[in-house]
């Protein structure tokens, strides 16, 4: 069981260190898991210094963290991952994938014809976007795989990709797939505070799986799952935490990605924490009354508040 902690330098340059590996012979209970946190942050002495725990989605993991006394962070590209393995059992593109995962046995084949390409590629469902990796190295050796397959004197089992699978998977990739890797790529930056990119991200991902009357029967299967399941797993996040630090970035300030509704309770969100963090580390300058209102400038608060989410 290991435990990592993330820190900024003086140079603002994002550094995550691993302060333990931990041979636990227990099985991971929830009790253990929240033992082990709490020993490891006690023995470096930042118990006390701790506001948050990330954490991927295992129940045992997150049960753990709801035992301590800090916020919690769920992984979101691994959310993200989860979601598109719902989508894709859902949306009939399985038996498709299954098809190409065969073809993986193709590589002994390939060598005895002395045939020049790429090796295909396994997806599994714990690596991430290995499935759109799987896909894409398909289609681009279509012609050698085809070749293999059509093969009269080359006896196999093998199933034969039709016209429609491979339109299947260029219309998946392009559609569905390539967006999530982009959403998890980003959300899984280790040099950078991907904490204010979630919702923006998010809402990103919610405007690309609208489902429009051109999407054939599979995509709209696999936009109506993905986005529900996607849902389902946004209420246990911590969304005062995210709204909080999206209006932190002055990226995304403006809060464009939150329903109109929502975003002024936001700024009262924060200034809820700044006075929270101002009563704990003594007086600062105070917020004009007009900030106080739109919520534009916090000023000294501000940066408090930075320190606490970033």
């Amino acid at each position: 069981m290991a435990s990592e902690s993330s820190d900024n330098n003086v140079s603002w340059k994002l550094h995550s260190f691993v302060l333990q590996v931990h041979h636990v012979e227990e099985r991971h209970y929830t009790t253990v898991c929240a033992e082990h946190f709490s020993l490891v942050s006690k023995a470096w002495g930042i118990f006390d210094k701790v506001t948050t725990f990330g954490t991927d989605n295992a129940r045992n993991v997150t049960a753990a963290v709801a035992l301590l006394p800090f916020e919690h962070m769920p992984c979101m590209a691994h959310t993200l991952q989860l979601s598109v393995n719902k989508a894709i059992s859902e949306s009939g593109v399985e038996a498709v994938l299954a098809k190409s995962r065969n073809t993986a046995e193709l590589q002994k084949q390939q060598e005895s014809l002395k045939m020049k390409c790429e090796m295909l590629i396994q997806d599994v469902s714990t690596r991430w976007n290995s499935t759109l990796q799987m896909i894409q190295r398909l289609v681009r050796n279509k012609e050698p795989v085809m070749a293999v397959l059509s093969d009269a004197q080359h006896k196999h089992q093998l199933a034969l990709m039709s016209d429609a699978d491979w339109e299947k998977f260029v219309r998946v990739l392009q559609m569905v797939l390539d967006p999530c890797r982009y959403a998890t790529e980003l959300l899984g930056g280790e040099h950078y505070v991907s904490c204010s990119v979630v919702l923006p991200a998010l809402c990103h991902l919610q405007h690309v799986m609208t489902v429009s009357d051109e999407d054939p029967a599979y995509i709209v299967r696999f936009k109506t799952a993905f986005i529900s399941d996607l849902s389902n797993r946004q209420q246990s996040m911590n969304m005062t935490w995210l709204r909080i630090a999206t209006a932190l970035d002055p990226r995304y300030k403006n809060l464009k990605c939150l329903p109109k509704q929502d975003r002024e309770s936001v700024w009262s969100e924060l200034h809820q924490v700044a006075a929270q963090v101002e009563l704990s580390i003594g007086p600062h300058s105070h917020t004009s009354s007009s900030s106080q209102e739109h919520g534009k400038d916090c000023h000294l608060s501000f940066v408090d508040c930075a320190a606490v989410f970033f």
